[in-house]
């Protein structure tokens, strides 16, 4: 789904609740990330304006500009990360409609209007809600022309681009840019604060720690699939003592079964096979070269919906600290109390 677009203009795009004005040094900033590289937010009198920076991949000096004078009481979200970011500020009531309520593991939005998924959005659906705004994702910046559409049917856009950072306290961090969208702008920097000083206060533990060798995922159609040494997953992987085993692969590679069975033959956990798989038999029936396996496996699939979805990647964006306390544990060989991680048996 990632494709690279290489632009050379940068392209300013104002909607909002006000008319549009353009950026001058009476902007003051209001919020410069420490963390989280895709926004910005600065004010001008009562006006906030949320930059977000290169909102999909690939993006070039493309930034997106959404101003706002009046904190939002009613969104449509695109993402299940977004409503993550509103329960933890105590604002599910805030999202009126989203893309597949079946997948979200709080059941506060399973009734929610559905607006269906990425380009098959029902933009008749989305517009006669009349929400405040639609928060979106775009993972290439196909969606321009959609999202385009939706804003000449009043339905103001607001671009978030969580999903692009590799840092877990980067992710985290956006929970301020939705606090600044909602009027709890002071109420999530404290909750990030929380969050950030668990984090680093269990990141600089561990990492004084024996480093335990990890494997990652499954092969999808006779290909492996291994993240970059950057990526979200294992940078939480490095913080939790742990030292993912594919090494040079900066931008994610595929490697071939051959590899993967002798990394896995070198490592000490298995960590994230297909969200489908229940069971080692299942595993292994799946994936037959892999039946002499005899390490740990664990699934991020503790907290699920009937339908599939997982809060990994719904509440565990907003709480990276939770998700770095689990594998702090598995990597310590303590299965108990965890929360989004269980054990294959």
């Amino acid at each position: 789904m990632r494709i690279s677009i290489f632009l050379t203009l940068i392209t300013l795009c104002f909607v909002g609740c006000v008319t549009p004005t353009s950026q001058t040094n009476t902007d003051e900033i209001l919020y410069t990330p420490t963390y989280a590289k895709g926004f910005e937010l600065l004010k001008r009198g009562d006006t906030i304006t949320l930059i977000t920076k290169n909102p999909w991949q690939g993006a070039q000096n493309i930034n997106k500009l959404y101003q706002f004078t009046e904190p939002h009481k009613s969104l449509v979200c695109m993402s299940s990360s977004h409503t993550a970011f509103l329960d933890a500020l105590g604002l599910d009531s805030v999202v009126i409609a989203v893309s597949g309520p079946q997948y979200l593991y709080n059941k506060a939005h399973t009734s929610k209007t559905d607006i269906g998924y990425d380009s098959n959005l029902s933009i008749e659906t989305i517009a006669a809600l009349k929400p405040s705004a639609m928060t979106v994702y775009d993972v290439s910046g196909a969606g321009t022309a959609q999202n385009e559409k939706l804003e000449t049917l009043s339905v103001p856009i607001i671009y978030i681009a969580d999903f692009l950072e590799q840092s877990p306290l980067g992710r985290a961090e956006w929970i301020v840019a939705f606090g600044a969208l909602t009027g709890k702008f002071d109420e999530a920097k404290s909750l990030f604060s929380e969050i950030e000083a668990n984090y680093n206060q269990m990141k600089k533990a561990e990492n004084n720690s024996k480093k335990i060798k990890v494997m990652l995922n499954t092969p999808y159609r006779d290909v492996w699939y291994a993240a970059g040494d950057s990526s979200y997953i294992v940078t939480l992987i490095n913080d939790a003592g742990g030292d993912y085993i594919v090494k040079n692969s900066s931008a994610g590679q595929a490697i071939s079964l051959e590899t993967a069975y002798r990394l896995i033959a070198e490592a000490d956990i298995w960590l994230n096979p297909s969200a489908h798989i229940k069971s080692r038999k299942q595993l292994f029936e799946e994936n037959p070269r892999f039946k002499q396996v005899k390490i740990p496996v664990f699934t991020n699939m503790r907290r699920t919906t009937p339908a599939g979805g997982s809060d990994f990647w719904e509440s565990a964006v907003v709480r990276p600290d939770l998700v770095l306390n689990d594998l702090t544990k598995i990597f310590s060989n303590d299965t108990t109390n965890l929360y989004y991680y269980k054990q294959l048996l």
